[in-house]
Protein backbone atom coordinates (compact mmCIF):
# COMPACT_ATOMS: atom_id res chain seq x y z
CA UNK A 1 0.00 0.00 0.00
CA UNK A 2 1.37 3.21 -0.63
CA UNK A 3 1.85 6.42 2.09
CA UNK A 4 -0.95 8.51 0.34
CA UNK A 5 -3.91 5.34 0.60
CA UNK A 6 -2.09 4.07 4.46
CA UNK A 7 -2.61 7.14 5.41
CA UNK A 8 -6.04 7.55 3.76
CA UNK A 9 -7.36 4.74 5.15
CA UNK A 10 -5.65 5.71 8.85
CA UNK A 11 -7.95 9.05 8.69
CA UNK A 12 -10.67 7.41 8.31
CA UNK A 13 -10.38 4.66 10.28
CA UNK A 14 -9.45 6.85 12.84
CA UNK A 15 -12.27 9.63 12.56
CA UNK A 16 -15.04 6.86 12.72
CA UNK A 17 -13.74 6.17 16.06
CA UNK A 18 -13.50 9.59 16.75
CA UNK A 19 -17.12 9.94 15.98
CA UNK A 20 -18.10 6.80 17.29
CA UNK A 21 -16.56 7.24 21.13
CA UNK A 22 -18.12 10.51 21.33
CA UNK A 23 -21.52 9.63 20.10
CA UNK A 24 -21.05 6.40 23.20
CA UNK A 25 -19.82 9.23 25.53
CA UNK A 26 -22.32 11.65 25.26
CA UNK A 27 -25.89 10.11 23.60
CA UNK A 28 -25.30 6.31 24.60
CA UNK A 29 -23.55 5.70 28.04
CA UNK A 30 -25.75 8.84 29.74
CA UNK A 31 -28.57 7.05 29.01
CA UNK A 32 -28.00 3.86 30.38
CA UNK A 33 -29.80 4.54 33.73
CA UNK A 34 -33.06 5.24 31.83
CA UNK A 35 -33.14 1.22 30.89
CA UNK A 36 -35.60 -0.47 32.81
CA UNK A 37 -34.11 -2.45 35.73
CA UNK A 38 -35.54 -5.85 35.23
CA UNK A 39 -34.10 -5.43 31.51
CA UNK A 40 -30.72 -4.28 31.96
CA UNK A 41 -28.75 -7.13 32.04
CA UNK A 42 -29.71 -8.34 28.66
CA UNK A 43 -29.17 -4.78 27.24
CA UNK A 44 -26.19 -4.60 28.71
CA UNK A 45 -25.21 -8.44 26.63
CA UNK A 46 -26.80 -7.07 23.49
CA UNK A 47 -24.95 -3.42 23.87
CA UNK A 48 -21.65 -4.85 23.82
CA UNK A 49 -21.98 -7.66 21.18
CA UNK A 50 -23.89 -5.30 18.72
CA UNK A 51 -21.19 -2.22 19.03
CA UNK A 52 -18.31 -4.80 19.43
CA UNK A 53 -19.74 -5.58 15.53
CA UNK A 54 -19.56 -2.04 14.90
CA UNK A 55 -16.19 -1.22 15.69
CA UNK A 56 -14.12 -4.38 15.26
CA UNK A 57 -13.24 -3.10 11.64
CA UNK A 58 -12.78 0.34 11.99
CA UNK A 59 -10.62 -0.05 15.27
CA UNK A 60 -8.58 -3.20 13.64
CA UNK A 61 -7.97 -0.99 10.71
CA UNK A 62 -7.02 2.55 13.04
CA UNK A 63 -4.10 0.05 15.06
CA UNK A 64 -3.13 -2.01 11.90
CA UNK A 65 -2.55 1.52 9.99
CA UNK A 66 -1.05 3.21 12.90
CA UNK A 67 1.71 0.00 13.06
CA UNK A 68 2.61 0.55 9.29
CA UNK A 69 2.67 4.33 9.87
CA UNK A 70 5.65 3.56 12.60
CA UNK A 71 7.13 1.11 10.65
CA UNK A 72 7.22 3.04 7.05
CA UNK A 73 6.92 6.62 8.09
CA UNK A 74 5.59 8.65 4.91
CA UNK A 75 8.54 11.10 3.44
CA UNK A 76 7.42 14.60 5.06
CA UNK A 77 5.14 13.47 8.16
CA UNK A 78 7.14 14.46 11.79
CA UNK A 79 8.79 11.34 12.99
CA UNK A 80 6.74 12.31 16.45
CA UNK A 81 3.52 12.40 15.03
CA UNK A 82 3.23 8.28 14.54
CA UNK A 83 5.09 7.75 17.20
CA UNK A 84 2.11 9.69 19.38
CA UNK A 85 -0.23 8.23 17.42
CA UNK A 86 1.15 4.04 18.57
CA UNK A 87 1.41 5.74 22.70
CA UNK A 88 -2.08 7.24 22.14
CA UNK A 89 -3.63 3.93 20.56
CA UNK A 90 -1.79 1.54 23.27
CA UNK A 91 -3.31 4.28 26.22
CA UNK A 92 -7.02 3.17 24.58
CA UNK A 93 -6.15 -0.18 24.43
CA UNK A 94 -5.16 -0.35 28.30
CA UNK A 95 -7.94 2.04 29.10
CA UNK A 96 -10.27 -0.04 27.52
CA UNK A 97 -8.87 -3.87 28.91
CA UNK A 98 -8.38 -2.33 32.47
CA UNK A 99 -11.37 -0.16 33.21
CA UNK A 100 -14.01 0.18 30.83
CA UNK A 101 -14.52 -3.92 29.61
CA UNK A 102 -14.55 -4.82 33.35
CA UNK A 103 -16.65 -2.06 33.88
CA UNK A 104 -19.47 -3.42 31.15
CA UNK A 105 -19.01 -7.38 32.43
CA UNK A 106 -19.66 -6.03 35.91
CA UNK A 107 -22.90 -3.97 34.48
CA UNK A 108 -23.89 -7.28 32.46
CA UNK A 109 -25.44 -8.72 35.45
CA UNK A 110 -27.51 -5.48 36.56
CA UNK A 111 -27.26 -2.09 36.82
CA UNK A 112 -25.38 -0.13 39.22
CA UNK A 113 -25.15 3.15 39.38
CA UNK A 114 -21.49 4.30 40.74
CA UNK A 115 -20.50 1.33 37.95
CA UNK A 116 -22.23 3.44 35.32
CA UNK A 117 -21.00 6.73 36.73
CA UNK A 118 -17.38 4.53 36.72
CA UNK A 119 -17.89 4.21 33.17
CA UNK A 120 -18.84 7.18 31.90
CA UNK A 121 -16.22 9.38 34.06
CA UNK A 122 -13.32 7.21 32.55
CA UNK A 123 -14.64 7.34 29.30
CA UNK A 124 -13.50 10.83 28.91
CA UNK A 125 -9.76 9.23 29.34
CA UNK A 126 -11.00 7.10 26.03
CA UNK A 127 -12.82 10.19 24.35
CA UNK A 128 -9.91 12.57 24.87
CA UNK A 129 -7.51 10.00 23.50
CA UNK A 130 -9.22 9.04 20.43
CA UNK A 131 -9.98 13.05 19.78
CA UNK A 132 -6.27 13.33 20.21
CA UNK A 133 -6.00 10.72 17.71
CA UNK A 134 -8.06 12.10 15.14
CA UNK A 135 -6.24 15.29 14.88
CA UNK A 136 -2.74 13.78 14.71
CA UNK A 137 -4.31 11.82 11.75
CA UNK A 138 -5.18 15.24 10.26
CA UNK A 139 -1.85 16.84 10.97
CA UNK A 140 -0.09 13.95 8.65
CA UNK A 141 -2.40 14.05 5.75
CA UNK A 142 -1.93 17.77 5.40
CA UNK A 143 2.25 17.41 6.24
CA UNK A 144 1.78 14.91 3.57
CA UNK A 145 -0.12 16.61 0.60
CA UNK A 146 2.73 19.30 2.30
CA UNK A 147 5.17 17.69 0.48
CA UNK A 148 2.72 16.98 -2.97
CA UNK A 149 1.92 19.47 -3.72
Amino acid sequence: MDHLALLLVHLAATLFMCGLIWTIQVVHYPIFDRIAADGFAEFSKVHAGRISAVLAVPWGLEVITTLALVISPPPGVAGWLPWSGLILTAGIIAITALVSAPLHSRLSHGFDAGLHRALVGTNWFRTALWSTRGILAVLAVWQFSEIRA
